[in-house]
């Protein structure tokens, strides 16, 4: 299965990507806020060796990530970390174009887009607060048989759609997903 689709037909109980266009793998984990001694290309077992402890604590912030096609990937072990939070966000976009696509077993689903450090689409389904702005992909959205402004069209937060979105971007992953127990991995700041 090609793209991303996969997330959506997968039996995940929850995920959190990080997407970063024309950057490699290291340069997204340090916008992220790796810390730079847990930095390296790991290859399986030196993953378990370095990060077996962390992976079961909600506070370890482990992250794999590679690069596919234009862009750089991170998978977040253990949940979303601060997907929430704009300057986490903006950092990873300045002078490029950053995507989070995040779901969890409750059905929370996020899906946040930034450009050069700004904000410029944003769906939540939860987060009142984060609310749904997708304008930038007014084009997009009709293109996919979704008009914004009719409520009757469906929720525009739905993993589905924001997977076409994303790969209308042109992100893409392994058919088979990312290899997240191996390839450039670290420990993010909290």
């Amino acid at each position: 299965m090609s793209g991303l689709r996969w997330l959506v037909e997968s039996d995940l109980s929850g995920f959190s990507l990080v997407f970063g266009h024309g950057l490699t793998a290291p340069q997204l984990l340090s916008r992220m806020g790796a810390y730079s001694g847990t930095l390296a290309l790991r290859d399986e077992e030196t993953f378990f060796e370095d990060f077996e402890e962390e992976l079961h604590d909600p506070d370890g912030h482990v992250v794999t990530a590679g690069r596919y096609g234009e862009w750089a990937w991170a998978w977040e072990h253990y949940g979303p970390r601060r997907w929430g939070n704009e300057e986490a966000l903006a950092a990873v976009s300045v002078g490029t174009a950053a995507l989070v696509l995040t779901s969890n077993a409750k059905a929370h689903r996020t899906f946040r887009y930034a450009e050069d450090g700004r904000r410029l689409a944003c769906a939540d389904n939860l987060d009142l607060d984060a609310g749904t702005d997708l304008d930038h992909f007014r084009t997009e959205l009709l293109a996919l048989g979704v008009d914004p402004d009719r409520p009757e069209d469906g929720p525009v937060s739905g993993l589905s759609l924001a997977v076409r979105l994303a790969e209308g971007l042109g992100i893409d992953l392994p058919p088979d997903g990312p290899p997240v127990w191996e390839g450039w991995s670290a420990r993010l700041r909290p």
